[in-house]
């Protein structure tokens, strides 16, 4: 192959003629960004709970360190939870042990379109607890299937429904809205002509660069900065912009509308390897739309053998954050962790996605199967896929 395929992202629609989704019994507030999202609705829980003097938030150990920004901005102290060492859900047994007098809300993150198990979580911790439903790796198909009390999407770079910018929390209809104190932390958009016209400048160098012959120059520069994990303080909470709320809902239908037979693909040629577990398959009950297709290596090895030869040939596989959220550098000192996260570390260092986007071709799928058939069938571990319980 010529070129390298970037990890995720479809092409990017600039039709700005369908109306906004709606969403019922919820209320939306459309934000300059995902982590925005957060952090708002945790001031809003905050603001509900003004007994709590220390209030604490629960987060998964595996997770993007926007979740610790999110926090930190709103004055609550992340506490982590480890996740499952097969699964990227939290553990239960101890969600229990992090929780506390303190505890004022929890993030359930749908992982990659792999839902969390909200119910599980709301009965392991207290009544008063609110839920906060991370969608930004992936988008609800129904609002029927939305379970938190306060529910967030994002529409950045790489995001299932991307417009290079903004986000989206909604607030159960049940909780108060606050208008005049939502006035006075969200700042208005900055919203000119000159906005509208660079950001679909932004819009159009975008689709360009996806192409892999140019997507493969623009990682080589020294200056650009794709797919690192960093924790990245919040300086504010801004309204989000026209020019990229105007397109939210033609890529949002086209996001939902996009073709799933990539996700197929993959499952039925590697199901022939027994090392390597198929995320989507193991908690298929839970699985929705995938942004990417995640894989679990049967070692840190093996992962980074694969890894390192499916990025030689460009063809868009990724290891995601790499490490537990307190191992990613600037997240350490302000998280709290009243348990080790051996799941975590185990997850994280087998963990390896591919691409789903509209790049993706067959010759793709078949030159990336023929990677997987090659490493493993020198180690003699092609056969029956063995499905681990969950």
């Amino acid at each position: 192959m010529i070129g390298e395929l970037p990890p995720a992202g479809n092409r990017i629609s600039t039709d700005i003629r369908l109306p906004l989704p709606e969403f019922r019994g919820y209320r939306p507030i459309w934000l300059a960004s995902g982590t925005a999202a957060l952090a708002l609705a945790m001031l809003h829980i905050k603001r509900q709970r003004s007994d709590v003097t220390q209030p604490e938030i629960i987060l998964p150990a595996y997770a993007c360190p926007d979740l610790v920004s999110a926090a930190v901005y709103a004055g609550l102290r992340p506490v982590l939870c480890d996740i499952g060492s097969e699964d990227p859900g939290l553990n239960l047994a101890q969600l229990e042990e992090a929780a506390s007098e303190n505890t004022v809300a929890a993030i359930a993150v749908n992982f990659l379109g792999i839902q969390e198990r909200i119910d599980s979580i709301r009965s392991h911790l207290p009544a008063s607890t609110a839920i906060i439903e991370d969608n930004a790796q992936c988008f609800p198909e129904s609002v029927d299937c939305l379970k938190g009390e306060y529910v967030v999407a994002s529409f950045g770079r790489g995001k299932p429904a991307s417009t290079l910018g903004g986000g989206l929390l909604l607030v159960n209809d049940d909780l108060p809205l606050f208008p005049d104190w939502l006035y006075r932390n969200v700042k208005p958009a900055a919203d000119s002509i000159g906005n509208w016209a660079g950001h679909r400048g932004k819009v159009h160098l975008y689709n360009l660069l996806r192409h892999p012959r140019l997507y493969c120059w623009l990682r080589r520069m020294p200056f650009v900065s794709l797919g690192d994990t960093r924790y990245k303080a919040l300086a504010d909470i801004q309204a989000m912009p026209e020019s990229c709320k105007s397109l939210v809902a033609s890529n949002t239908a086209s996001y939902l509308g996009f073709d799933r037979w990539r996700e197929k693909q993959y499952r039925d040629l590697l199901s022939e390897f027994r090392s390597v577990r198929c995320l989507s398959s193991q908690a298929a009950e839970r699985c929705g739309r995938l942004l990417r297709f995640p894989l679990l290596c049967g070692s840190a090895a093996e992962r980074d053998e694969l890894l390192a030869e499916l990025s030689a040939k460009g063809l868009g596989a990724s290891a995601m954050y790499q490490k537990p959220l307190a191992a990613i550098p600037g997240v350490a000192d302000k998280v709290r962790r009243r348990n080790h996260a051996p799941g975590a570390a185990r997850f994280a260092e087998r963990l390896l996605t591919l691409p789903l986007h509209s790049g993706v071709t067959q010759r793709h799928i078949a030159d990336i199967a023929a990677v997987f058939r090659g490493q493993l069938a020198r180690k003699g571990e092609s056969g029956a896929v063995e499905m681990g319980s969950l």
